[in-house]
C-alpha cells in the first residue's frame, strides 16, 4: 500500500496570486509592513515559515512574531476567503487532477490518499472546496495529511503524515511506500531524510529542467495521462 501525499498550490490547483495577496494584506493589517519583498517566492514554503521570513526581513523580533503569528494567520484566512470569492483572481483546477484523484481514492486496497501542504489546514480545506475536491482527502469527516499549521518546517510534515497514516490505517509506511507529489524543490527535498518516492510535476513556477536539479524519482509535465501517473505512483 502507498501513502500518497499531494501538495496543493501549483500541483492540484491555481488561485492566481490570491494567497500571496491575502498574506501580504494580513502582514500590513497586523504589523503595518508593506507586504512581501518583490523577489520573495512563496513556492514550496509553509505559511508559518513564509511569515517568519518576511517579518524578520522587516526587522520584527522573534518574540513579536511568535506573539502575533496566530493573529496574522487568522487575518490571512479572512482575506483569503474574500479574495477567492471574487472574479479578480482566476481559479483553476489543473490538468488531469480530477480523474487522477478519482482513481486513487477508489483504490482503497493500494492507496491511502492525503495532503502534504504548506497551507494551514483550514486554508487547505477552503481551497479544495473551491473546486469541490475536498472529499477525496476526508476520512471520518477530517482532512487528512500534514499542514502548515502543524509545523513551519516542511520536512517535519512528512513525519507527521506518516504518524497520522499509522493511526488512521494501522499500517507503517516506510521508504518508497510514501509518495510525495509536488511542483517545487521543497516538495522533492522534504522527504529525502525518510527515503520517500518524490514525484515532481512542472505545473508551477519550476520548469522540468529546474526540478531535475533536485533529483526527484520522477518528473511529469502534468497529470493528463492518468494511467501513466498511477503506474508511477504504484511502482
Amino acid at each position: 500500500m502507498k501513502l500518497v501525499l499531494f501538495d496543493i498550490d501549483g500541483t492540484l490547483l491555481f488561485c492566481d496570486g490570491a494567497g500571496r495577496k491575502s498574506l501580504g494584506a494580513a502582514i500590513r493589517d497586523v504589523f503595518g509592513f508593506d507586504g512581501f519583498p518583490d523577489s520573495y517566492s512563496l513556492a514550496g514554503g509553509t505559511d508559518m515559515q513564509i511569515l517568519s521570513d518576511v517579518l524578520e526581513y522587516y526587522g520584527a523580533s522573534k518574540e513579536e512574531i511568535e506573539k502575533k503569528m496566530h493573529g496574522v494567520l487568522d487575518r490571512y484566512f479572512d482575506f483569503l476567503k474574500m479574495n477567492t470569492s471574487t472574479n479578480e483572481h482566476k481559479k483553476k483546477l489543473l490538468n488531469g487532477v480530477l480523474p487522477l484523484l478519482e482513481e486513487l481514492r477508489s483504490d482503497t486496497e493500494n492507496v491511502l490518499l492525503g495532503l502534504l501542504t504548506g497551507n494551514l489546514k483550514k486554508s487547505a480545506l477552503w481551497k479544495l472546496s473551491l473546486f469541490n475536491i475536498q472529499d477525496y482527502f476526508l476520512y471520518n469527516g477530517e482532512l487528512f495529511g500534514g499542514f502548515g499549521s502543524d509545523h513551519a518546517d516542511r520536512s517535519r510534515l512528512v513525519n507527521i503524515c506518516r504518524d497520522r497514516a499509522f493511526h488512521l490505517s494501522g499500517r507503517i509506511f516506510v521508504g518508497k511506500d510514501i509518495v510525495v507529489i509536488g511542483d517545487t524543490k521543497n516538495d522533492i527535498l522534504c522527504g529525502k531524510h525518510l527515503g520517500v518516492k518524490s514525484i515532481a510535476v512542472a505545473t508551477g513556477e519550476y520548469s522540468i529542467e529546474e526540478l531535475a536539479k533536485y533529483e526527484p524519482d520522477h518528473i511529469l509535465t502534468d497529470f493528463s495521462d492518468t494511467k501513466k501517473v498511477i503506474d508511477i505512483i504504484l511502482s
